[in-house]
Formats: C-alpha cells, structure tokens, sequence
C-alpha cells in the first residue's frame, strides 16, 4: 500500500495493532489500584512501557508520513 493512500488514523490503527492488546486510557485507569496491585516500581514500568509506546508510535507515523 502506498502511504500516500494511508489515512493517519489508519497508521496508528495499524501500529497500535502490531503493540497487541492496547491499555485503557489513563483516566479509565485506577492508578491507586494499580500502584498496589504492581507496587511502586511496577506502576514504574507500566509508565515506561506506556511512554515508550508513543515514541515508537509518534517515530513510525513520521517515517510512513514524511517518507
């Protein structure tokens, strides 16, 4: 498919697809729960994992977009 063709929100369809099961919105979360549930290190992780998610996703819709 030619990325001319390929609506923005399709790109990030298709990369948040490649992440698997995608996390609930943070305001959906209940962060206390969760902090006890993984602890202090562990809701660490889970915003890395969330942050990282994004860089990637922002990274791969320029290199689609801007070619």
């Amino acid at each position: 498919m030619e990325n001319s063709h390929w609506d923005l929100d399709e790109i990030i369809g298709w990369i948040d697809g490649a992440f698997g099961e995608a996390t609930p919105p943070e305001e959906t979360i209940d962060i206390e729960a969760v902090r006890e549930i993984l602890g202090d290190s562990g809701y660490q992780r889970y915003l890395q994992d969330q942050v990282n998610r994004q860089l990637i996703r922002d990274y791969l819709v320029n290199a689609l977009v801007l070619g």
